[in-house]
């Protein structure tokens, strides 16, 4: 270990196995022999927890200085590898980067550090009659500078758009070692960095716009007998004047899952609708509500129903307890798609006999994003890396229908070809050649593949995969 990186951390940076061994993984259950095939070295060689820009900044000069990758890391709540280490090297921890600075009231922003996360942040600005614009389903752990290193789509985006439209500035430390406050107009702008899997800079302090607390707020819940009927009555509520805050789609496969656990739950699939705003827009949102359910055979349920599935939006992921574990696809779709998207879903069940769940979130007229999961056993490696190629025919489907995969990190970079034109790809890989060009912030993730993963040979696996799995269920 460096001796002055080793004095300006202390107790902050260790080399001990055991604390090693916890950056190695997200919420992605990965078998040992498929990290292996794939050559990756999850467990760092170091961690290190800085607490501001300075520390970062020695990090990396450090790791410019002896050619050591660095896997920037908040909460890991994803389940793409974009923060865990393939190269082993140092990982760095921020999330003690989570202060909070004073609201500015005539600006409506806050500033807070990168590892600040969204629902501490939310509760601590509503003590203050201010609230976030928009936050992810995983708010209880997620980081601010985490979610911006996502694409940024969630509760709130259908209102406010991304996350990355409400940050006002940055401070970002970059590879070099030097650290910089940037803007949507500087060069480079904050735009580059929404989605970049922490492998431009790491960003360490966040200017975010924040909203005055609503005045007003209701949930509703309306079930339809199928997902056309739901997704054309999702765009015109999307559309037009006294928009929702937010609107969510529940599957009513998702709801069979909910009852095998125990839990009430309602028939049919249902969207759920999110008033916040003034008395007045949420009373024309109860009206706009009602006329979207009768124009499209729609039954709006009661409202102990929709304040506990509100109540549920952080937890959806308990249905794992079924598992033990889970896989899943996570795409972007046009709401008006989202009926074909299920039918495809449901053939794709019969064949290869899995049951299939459902879930998402509009945030727009011609956007919606649909994650779809399937209960498996990691347990049992070669039925669980047989079962993993369903999740390519899960993007296959999205992608028919004119979507794609929803984040990169690592495990979707066989479907970089889909996620971005050719022009896209050839500029992302320039602004990281600008911004490292020795390739040390998070190397394998995002702009290449692995050799295992490259699209072609990954689709043949694929397809492989998929004739064992209709071989296991008997087709």
């Amino acid at each position: 270990m460096d001796k002055t990186l080793s004095e300006l951390y202390g107790e902050r940076i260790s080399e001990d196995w055991c604390e090693r061994v916890a950056y190695s993984r997200d919420l992605g259950e990965i078998p040992a022999v498929l990290r292996s095939a794939l050559k990756i070295e999850n467990v760092p060689d170091l961690v290190a927890r800085p607490s501001n820009a300075r520390d970062v900044a020695a990090a990396m000069e450090y790791a410019k200085a002896g050619g050591v990758p660095v896997t920037p890391r908040g909460s890991a709540s994803s389940g793409f590898f974009n923060a865990v280490p393939v190269k082993k090297g140092l990982c760095l921890d921020l999330c003690g980067l989570d202060q909070i600075e004073d609201v500015d009231q005539e600006a409506g922003t806050v500033t807070v550090g990168a590892g600040c996360r969204w629902l501490p942040l939310d509760r601590h600005l509503r003590r203050q009659g201010w609230a976030v614009r928009t936050y992810p389903t995983s708010a209880p752990t997620a980081t601010v500078g985490g979610w911006i290193n996502m694409e940024g789509y969630g509760v709130g985006s259908l209102a406010y758009s991304a996350l990355i439209d409400q940050v006002v500035g940055m401070e970002v430390v970059f590879a070099s070692g030097e650290i910089r406050w940037i803007t949507p107009d500087s060069t480079p702008p904050t735009t580059w960095f929404a989605g970049s899997d922490g492998t431009l800079g790491v960003v360490t302090k966040v200017t975010l716009r924040i909203r005055r607390v609503p005045e007003s707020e209701k949930h509703w819940l309306v079930s339809f007998a199928d997902s056309d009927a739901l997704g054309r009555a999702a765009v015109e509520l999307a559309s037009g004047y006294a928009g929702p805050y937010n609107m969510s789609f529940l599957h009513s496969s998702y709801f069979d899952l909910q009852r095998r656990m125990g839990h009430a739950a309602p028939d049919g699939d249902v969207l759920a609708v999110d008033y916040e705003d003034s008395a007045e827009a949420v009373a024309e949102g109860r009206q706009r509500v009602a006329e979207a359910a009768a124009r499209h055979g729609g039954t709006i349920l009661p409202d102990r129903l929709a304040e506990a599935e509100w109540e549920q939006r952080f937890r959806h992921l308990s249905l794992k307890r079924l598992g033990p574990s889970v896989l899943a696809a996570e795409d972007w779709i046009g709401p008006d798609r989202l009926g074909e998207y299920q039918a495809a879903v449901a053939r794709l069940g019969r064949r290869l006999k899995t049951s299939f769940y459902t879930y998402g979130t509009i945030v727009g007229t011609q956007r919606m994003s649909v994650f779809t999961g399937y209960l498996t056993d990691r347990r049992k490696p070669l039925s669980y890396l047989i079962a993993l190629s369903v999740t390519c025919r899960l993007h296959e489907i999205a992608g028919r229908l004119g979507g794609r995969p929803l984040g990169v990190g690592l495990w979707n970079t066989p479907y970089l070809p889909g996620i971005y034109s050719p022009e896209e790809l050839t500029e992302l890989r320039r602004r990281k050649k600008f911004l490292d060009p020795a390739g040390l912030l998070n190397p394998g993730k995002h702009y290449e593949w692995p050799a295992l993963l490259s699209p072609g040979l990954f689709s043949l696996g694929a397809n492989m995969g998929s004739l064992l799995q209709r071989f296991a269920s008997g087709q």
